[in-house]
């Protein structure tokens, strides 16, 4: 929907953006944060997209290539560009 602004649900027209989305204690969502030199780096908010005729909602991570994957407890980085050979041998 980001790209398209159609629903791939229901294709509907009207999307509403959400640039920083927040938990319940009006914090933003964040996957990491990291403290800079020259002021705070953030990476990992949350935007989201929303379709008003049905409520399909995409979220999406912003700065996503500067996430430090190793320091986020229990993430795993999933590489689908790997070969992982045919299934059928």
């Amino acid at each position: 929907m980001r790209t398209t602004l159609r629903c791939p649900k229901c294709q509907g027209r009207k999307i509403i953006h959400v640039p920083v989305v927040r938990d319940n204690g009006y914090n933003r969502l964040m996957i990491e944060y990291r403290m800079g030199f020259f002021g705070d780096q953030e990476y990992g908010e949350f935007e989201s997209y929303i379709c008003r005729a049905c409520g399909y909602a995409e979220m999406y991570v912003k700065g996503a290539p500067a996430i430090n994957v190793d320091q986020i407890d229990g993430a795993t980085l999933l590489d689908g560009e790997k070969d992982v050979g045919h299934p059928y041998r």
